[in-house]
């Protein structure tokens, strides 16, 4: 997005690109400024081709996406069992 925005497209056309609303691409920009400690897009600019964030990446073709794995699912804890068993063994004490 810093990258686009250095090359000099609007925010709106950023938006569109990144199938993103227009608040949400303004609200990034905003983020990054923030975070490199700038307060004004000249600067932000300035600062992106000091460090090489100006250079666009190509895009990431399908097949070379990495596949998430799936989590384990945790079983559930199943409380009656635990109180049926608190019951029997506080009945047995007295």
């Amino acid at each position: 997005m810093v990258a686009l925005r250095t090359s000099g497209v609007k925010p709106e056309q950023i938006a569109r690109l990144m199938n993103a609303k227009v608040d949400t691409t303004r609200w990034r920009l905003r983020m990054a400024m923030r975070k490199a400690g700038l307060d004004d897009i000249v600067m932000l600019t300035r600062w992106a081709m000091q460090h090489g964030l100006d250079e666009l990446l190509e895009r990431e073709r399908p097949e070379d996406a990495e596949i998430p794995k799936v989590k384990a699912r945790h079983r559930k804890i199943r409380l009656g069992r635990i109180r049926r068993d608190r019951r029997a063994f506080e009945a047995c004490r007295h």
